[in-house]
């Protein structure tokens, strides 16, 4: 898991350092950019987490939860995303229950 955190870390600074947007640098690289926004909110958390006084709570992960993606829900229709759900299927999930 830390060599994947590694990983991450360089992906994030290596687009900084690019100066181009998420979308353009995910392009570029092959990464879906929801897979990347993931792992940079995932980043910022920890590093917001670390500027904090400690916490008398802890966060407890169910580590059998297998999918913690979106579920949308009008009338009798529900539509549940993945977590590796890219922006475009989102938006087409949108304009469809729109029409509903």
């Amino acid at each position: 898991m830390e060599n994947l955190k590694q990983k991450w870390a360089n992906q994030i600074a290596s687009w900084k350092a690019s100066g181009m947007s998420i979308r353009a640098w995910c392009q570029k690289q092959g990464i879906s950019p929801s897979t990347f926004s993931y792992w940079k909110r995932g980043r910022e958390k920890v590093q917001d987490s670390s500027n904090k006084s400690p916490s008398p709570f802890i966060e407890l992960k169910d580590e059998n939860v297998k999918d913690s993606g979106v579920t949308l829900s009008v009338k009798e229709v529900e539509v549940r995303l993945s977590i590796s759900f890219d922006s475009t299927s989102l938006q087409r999930c949108l304009n469809v229950l729109r029409r509903l």
